[in-house]
């Protein structure tokens, strides 16, 4: 059926086709639009989906890390738990997520230390941390230390804040326990500080005590030797006297001649005892001295043989009087030599000998030398007498100690007690051992031991004579004896005691000597200018003037400074008071005598047409070179180590020893100077390398 309608006119057609095309245009890019918005869309959600997924994977690996500290960690607002770690928990003894929701309050002790972390949470919120060592509640009511950290988060503590606990207990504890111990040092270093200055007071109490102990044994020593010269002196005399001129009288008259024979026993007792008497004091001083360490040692090379038999030949009198008892010395072949004191270890030996000779009768005594497993020289002494308990061994080297057995040493010679104990510092010093095994009834058996010289020479021969002071004699040959005093010889007697002076006289005008006397120093000197005496003997301890100033004023006096002078003195140190030669109080007449021949026989210093002889002392090798100085003419210069010094002197030296200034302190000057054969002469050591210059002395000196 065809329209009846009319058709749109042309134009208008063309309009609504171009209307539709722009139409579909268009819809034509709002669907390409659509597409890119969902693609984008699409792409964005996947993209938030990736990083929702990465942002759980960074939180999962967040929370590990917290989880697996040590340290505990805490989120709290407010002063609440937020959110928290296993260490927390575990920490503070709660279960997981507990916390989470509870005030902090919870984990302290009290209100105080909980209202104090208020301080804290003010400086968080002025953008400080906080640090501090805090003590701590746990659930179940243990207290603990923990050291906390703490921070606003991300600046901002209305946002919260996070903490950070770690347990440190034990550190705390340590360091409590550090600072106890360091308060208890100190306390204790203020006590040792007061009880040092006490040990010091109580250290120079001791040194004023122990010079009081020796200002008192010296004063006793010379008061007590004094009267003990006088008394034994005239004992001597009167025995002597009595036997020459009363006792032949006596010889017709049987009655007159028992008294006579008591008479002579009476002063033999009196004698004895005053030689006892003499040993005391000496034992007394002679420990003291040592124990102070006031001794003067001599140290030589010693050979074993030599040593046995000196102190063999000085026991031989104490054999005399007990014919059953013999002496026997066995020493082994070749002993090493040893270093040692010749004096004080011929003490020693004879002391022992004694001791076995006072409690054995008859039988044996016997020294035996070796050398044993460790390599020491070994001495023992062995007797058959009548022994002592083992147990007393020790004790018997005490001062004062001597051995007992109920009534065993009843009735037996009694004697200081002093003499083993002295014997134990003199082997002690020398670096040995002394000790004892015995048995009532079998004997005893003393022994020591020494360290054998480092280089094992052999000992010189010692020609000292005993009796006078150490080295007195060192290097002057014995005369034949029986050359008695020359006729008209005068000696001036210098002491402050009236019965020692009347003693000194009588015994040498007994010896045929013509004597004159001074009370003190001064006077001495005033008799010698006027009498010049042959020889004085000087006294130390006097009034006015004592010995030793006058043996200096002397010296000093061309007039007198050669006349030879023997120093005779109860006072300790006389064997270095510048005499020619020294003996101590009691006097023993027979080396009295003998000393004053010796003196007396020597030649003058410097006789005419004899050169000097000089030792000039050096340290060690090279020796020393000296400029000429227009004295080898008149001189003979030997040179010598400080080590061989003693070796020299006692192989017969005399003269003129050179010590340089700087080895003062390594050579023994008292013992040089109390040598009657030696003379000394310190000169300085040159510098720059010049050559020492030794200077000839003035005639006479």
């Amino acid at each position: 059926m065809v329209s009846s309608e009319p058709s749109p006119p042309a134009d208008e057609r063309s309009a609504l086709v171009a209307e539709n095309a722009a139409l579909r245009a268009e819809i034509r890019v709002a669907r390409q639009a659509a597409e890119i918005t969902t693609q984008m869309v699409v792409e964005q959600f996947e993209k938030t989906e990736a990083m929702k997924h990465r942002l759980w994977e960074a939180n999962d690996e967040l929370t590990a890390i917290v989880e697996s500290t040590t340290i505990g960690i805490a989120l709290l607002k407010d002063r609440v738990f937020v959110k928290c770690n296993g260490k927390v928990n575990a920490l503070f003894g709660y279960d997981a997520d507990e916390l989470v929701g509870k005030s902090a309050r919870c984990l302290y002790p009290d209100e105080a230390s909980y209202a104090a972390i208020g301080d804290g949470y003010r400086r968080l919120a002025q953008g400080e941390r906080f640090r501090q060592i805090i003590q701590f509640v746990r659930r179940d009511g243990s207290l603990f230390w923990a050291r906390v950290n703490g921070c606003a988060l991300s600046g901002d503590l209305s946002r919260g804040s996070v903490w950070m606990f770690e347990d440190v207990t034990a550190e705390h504890e340590a360091e409590k326990a550090l600072r106890e111990a360091r308060e208890i040092a100190e306390r204790a270093e203020r006590e040792l500080r007061s009880s040092y200055a006490e040990l010091e007071e109580a250290n120079r109490r001791l040194q004023a005590l122990d010079q009081l102990k020796s200002d008192f044994l010296s004063s006793v020593s010379h008061e007590l030797r004094t009267p003990l010269t006088s008394i034994r002196g005239f004992t001597q005399l009167i025995g002597r006297e009595f036997g020459r001129s009363f006792a032949p009288l006596a010889e017709a008259d049987p009655g007159l001649r028992r008294k006579s024979s008591r008479i002579e026993e009476n002063i033999g007792i009196v004698l004895k005892e005053s030689e006892r008497l003499t040993r005391l004091i000496n034992d007394v001083l002679d420990l003291a001295k040592i124990e102070s360490g006031k001794t003067e040692w001599h140290d030589a090379t010693i050979r074993v043989a030599d040593w046995l038999h000196d102190a063999a030949r000085a026991a031989a009198g104490l054999f005399e009087h007990k014919p059953e008892l013999r002496l026997r010395i066995d020493p082994a072949d070749a002993l090493p030599p040893f270093v040692g004191d010749a004096d004080r270890m011929l003490q020693v030996l004879v002391n022992l000998l004694s001791n076995a000779v006072k409690f054995t009768d008859r039988g044996e005594v016997a020294i035996r030398a070796f050398v044993n497993d460790a390599g020491m020289i070994q001495i023992d002494v062995r007797d058959s007498g009548v022994g002592f308990p083992q147990e007393e061994a020790e004790t018997i080297f005490d001062k004062f100690q001597q051995a007992r057995q109920g009534d065993t040493l009843h009735d037996r010679p009694k004697g200081t007690g002093l003499g083993l104990a002295i014997c134990k510092e003199i082997v002690e010093r020398h670096g040995g051992r002394i000790w004892a095994r015995s048995e009532p009834g079998r004997g005893s058996v003393f022994s020591l031991t020494l360290p054998p010289a480092a280089d094992g020479r052999a000992a010189p021969d010692a020609s000292a004579e005993p009796g006078a002071s150490t080295g007195s004699a060192a290097g002057a040959d014995r005369e034949a004896e029986g050359a008695g005093p020359p006729a008209g010889k005068r000696v001036l007697v210098v002491d402050d005691d009236p019965g020692v002076r009347d003693y000194f006289s009588q015994l040498l005008q007994e010896q045929g000597y013509e004597v004159i006397t001074a009370a003190d120093g001064e006077a001495a000197l005033a008799a010698a200018r006027a009498q010049r005496p042959v020889l004085i003997t000087m006294d130390l301890a006097m009034p006015v003037m004592d010995g030793r100033a006058a043996i200096a004023r002397m010296r000093e006096d061309p007039l007198l400074r050669d006349i030879p002078i023997m120093v005779i003195s109860a006072l300790p140190g006389w064997e270095t008071a510048g005499g020619n030669l020294a003996m101590s109080k009691p006097l023993d007449e027979a080396r009295f005598v003998d000393n004053i021949e010796r003196l007396l026989r020597q030649p003058p210093p410097r006789e005419s047409g004899k050169k000097l002889r000089f030792l000039v002392i050096y340290d060690e090798p090279p020796a020393p070179t000296l400029a000429p100085n227009d004295f080898s003419a008149a001189c003979e210069v030997g040179f010598c180590t400080v080590a061989d010094l003693q070796s020299r002197i006692r192989d017969g030296f005399h003269g003129m020893v050179v010590v340089p200034a700087d080895l003062i302190g390594k050579v023994d000057i008292a013992f040089l100077g109390a040598s009657p054969s030696l003379e000394v002469m310190i000169v300085p050591v040159p510098g720059n390398g010049e050559k020492a210059a030794l200077p000839l002395p003035a005639a006479g000196r």
